[in-house]
């Protein structure tokens, strides 16, 4: 059975209306744990290639929904994006975990 070991923190900001582009590093394990946008009406979408995988955070009317945190990512995860679909910054915090055995 494998276990995971703590490695490093990353908090992104992505800017309003854009995206960051992603790849998790062979043999780490990501742990998404907040996500968060500085304004109403807006989303975070996780996509990995042409794919919509998850929304990660979303604010619509008075209405707030997403996936359920904390979310999951292997090392199988290549060419993954985080979409900010706003008009103000978004942040998305991740712990990285090395995959021990």
């Amino acid at each position: 059975m494998a276990s995971l070991n703590f490695n490093k923190i990353y908090v992104n900001t992505i800017p309003a209306d854009s995206f960051i582009n992603f790849t998790v590093t062979s043999g780490k394990i990501w742990k998404i744990e907040s996500v968060g946008i500085g304004g109403t009406k807006g989303a975070v979408y996780l996509k990995v290639g042409a794919d919509n995988i998850a929304i990660l955070f979303s604010t619509i009317q008075d209405n707030d929904y997403g996936s359920q945190l904390p979310y999951w990512l292997d090392d199988t995860v290549v060419g993954g994006k985080f979409v900010n679909d706003s008009n103000n910054a978004a942040s998305v915090c991740i712990t990285e975990w090395n995959i021990g055995v």
